[in-house]
């Protein structure tokens, strides 16, 4: 399977972007100084296309579960499925889930073996999309193909950097190389030593984003509408995918401000909101329950906005985004399939215990997540640790974790510092 997988066709790297290394210069000093300087990309429209083609991807998979939300319920749906009881309707939504825990753990294995490109097409392939993804350039020199990704730094960043660019890669691939084989990444070593507080905080960070309440409002938002005192379907589809309209807009928040103020800060603000959202939802089904005809209940459509517009702009990206700043790149594959399945484990067990909690309790399912967001939150003010303008190198030190318990010093020294390079030449082109 692996050698199927890995038997894609070459890109043909531009004559003007030959490799020569001779000519390039391997001192230090030129390579700090040219790395640290913010270049803008030149083919702007090219990394802006190549992002949405990416996107795709994300879109057909939230297209599938904002149409869960619309079938169950729909009343010819559930005349002719007739489902027996509440478990039945969140085992539907919930078993979803279990598809990408299983795809999330699947990708740590294929993606150090054959690459990310290759892994991406193998799932398109799967899903029946056929597409042929770029893949990032530092995977593509992880496999020897150098000229290829020469070609997609320069596509991307322009051919003056590219060539230094790509030294810096190729010296660190080639020492990463001589740690794994010392020293290997296990399934076993992301629950040993320093790295298990690396994995928990992960996992936790990914945990949290789930059982705070998102997809027990996204899901179920139209019955949640009813309850509130929407009785007219038509009417509460509606408002279902004004969410939607609302998920789009306040995703743009991050793209602007996540960086500002750091990813604790966010995540603590996105809390409070989410905690304010969800206490208005409790408040006005209790007032819909007791006064059924009331125009005021109309205004529970507030909440469920207001409770996604602070999610997506902390906690939608931010989660992601955390998981993949605090593991080196020798841990990153195995970390990242671990916080991914703990993401829909608990995707899951919410799709699949909110209906008949919500049954038995009523907003009482609301309580139980302003009650997780309370302890999220004290989980980001003291546990998680910050990771703004932090490199790799940083956040490693900062854990205490020694690439995977390597003896060599020498050797780790010169890894790292390529890490430090190379991750410090990509921030400058996202901050630029």
């Amino acid at each position: 399977m692996k050698n199927f997988i890995k038997q894609t066709a070459l890109i043909r790297p531009p004559p003007s972007a030959a490799l020569d290394y001779n000519a390039v210069s391997t001192s230090d000093e030129d390579a700090d100084a040219s790395l640290s300087k913010p270049v803008r990309p030149p083919n702007v429209k090219y990394v802006y296309g190549l992002t949405c083609f990416v996107s795709l991807g994300a879109f057909l998979f939230g297209w599938d579960q904002g149409v869960m939300a619309m079938i169950i319920a729909d009343d010819r749906w559930l005349e002719l499925m007739q489902p027996a009881n509440d478990w039945s309707v969140g085992f539907v939504v919930s078993i979803y889930n279990i598809g990408c825990v299983i795809g999330a753990l699947t990708i740590g294995v294929f993606a150090d073996a054959c690459g990310r490109e290759r892994t991406i097409s193998l799932a398109s392939t799967v899903f029946i999309i056929g597409a042929l993804l770029q893949a990032a350039s530092y995977t593509i020199a992880q496999i020897e193909r150098y000229e290829c990704a020469l070609e997609v730094l320069t596509r991307l960043h322009g051919s003056a950097v590219a060539e230094e660019e790509i030294r810096v890669i190729r010296e660190t691939v080639q020492g990463e190389v001589s740690v794994k084989d010392r020293a290997g990444t296990s399934w076993a070593d992301m629950f040993r030593g320093s790295v298990l507080r690396v994995t928990l905080l992960g996992m936790g960070i990914q945990m949290f984003q789930q059982t705070t309440g998102t997809n027990g409002i996204f899901y179920y938002a139209p019955k949640l509408f009813k309850k509130g005192g929407i009785t007219d379907p038509k009417l509460a589809n509606l408002a279902t995918g004004g969410i939607g309209v609302t998920l789009f807009l306040s995703s743009w928040i991050p793209v602007f401000y996540f960086d500002r103020y750091g990813r604790r800060t966010w995540f603590q603000i996105g809390l409070v909101g989410m905690i304010v959202a969800l206490t208005g939802i409790c408040i006005f089904q209790q007032h819909a329950a007791d006064y059924p005809h009331s125009p005021i209940n109309y205004a529970i459509v507030v909440f469920p906005y207001l409770f996604f517009t602070f999610f997506n702009a902390s906690w939608s990206s931010g989660s992601w985004t955390y998981a993949a700043e605090i593991f080196s790149l020798p841990l990153r594959a195995k970390g990242n399939a671990l916080c991914t399945a703990s993401l829909w484990i608990s995707n899951f067990l919410v799709a699949q215990v909110s209906p008949p909690i919500e049954s038995a309790t009523g907003y009482g399912l609301y309580i139980l997540f302003i009650i997780i967001c309370v302890i999220a939150f004290f989980f980001v003010r003291f546990a998680l640790v910050e990771t703004k303008g932090r490199s790799l190198e940083e956040m490693a030190e900062l854990f205490g974790i020694d690439e995977v318990d390597v003896k060599d010093e020498e050797e780790r020294g010169t890894v790292t510092q390529g890490l430090l390079r190379t991750t410090s030449g990509d921030d400058d082109f996202v901050d630029d």
